[in-house]
């Protein structure tokens, strides 16, 4: 995982409608960055502290970050890939959104909006352990029983995709 190019913690992302801090990575690969993110929400006068996860289109072998901007930035020869793959990342996301409340196995998305010559996608952020941490605290085998209740919900959800 290259975390080389990601946002530092304490870095503001602001959206059309929001403001959002990372606090720190969750994942990183060769297409994008995953984060833990905060913001607040309100409801009528009430202000509450929330927590997110936010994806980030981030070709790491294709592009950097400028330090000073926190903008993505790529050589020219790389610039036409690119800028396809990020359309094809924001095409993606907005079937993603236009299905996820139709599944409860689905991650839900909250908002998609472009800044920093990116583009960002804020999901629900689901508080728990990765399916690794949860095999690990088992010793390293789960009953089939325990791996069905995890698998079954999965398949379901990628049989609806």
């Amino acid at each position: 995982m290259s975390e080389e190019n990601a946002l530092p913690a304490g870095t503001i992302l602001r959206s059309g409608r929001n403001l959002y801090t990372i606090k720190r990575v969750i994942g990183a690969g060769g297409f994008g960055i995953t984060y833990c993110a905060g913001t607040k929400l309100r409801a009528g006068n009430l202000e509450f502290d929330v927590e997110v996860a936010i994806k980030e289109f981030f070709m790491s072998a294709d592009c950097m970050r400028d330090d000073s901007t926190s903008a993505m930035i790529c050589s020219k020869p790389a610039q036409g890939r690119v800028d396809q793959a990020r359309k094809d990342f924001l095409g993606e996301v907005r079937r993603l959104n236009s299905i996820s409340s139709a599944h409860p196995n689905i991650v839900r998305v909250n908002e998609v909006f472009e800044a920093n010559n990116t583009a960002y996608y804020v999901m629900e952020y689901l508080h728990g352990k990765s399916l690794r941490d949860y095999v690990m605290e088992h010793n390293g085998a789960l009953s089939v029983a325990e791996a069905m209740q995890i698998i079954v919900p999965l398949i379901d959800a990628v049989a609806f995709l």
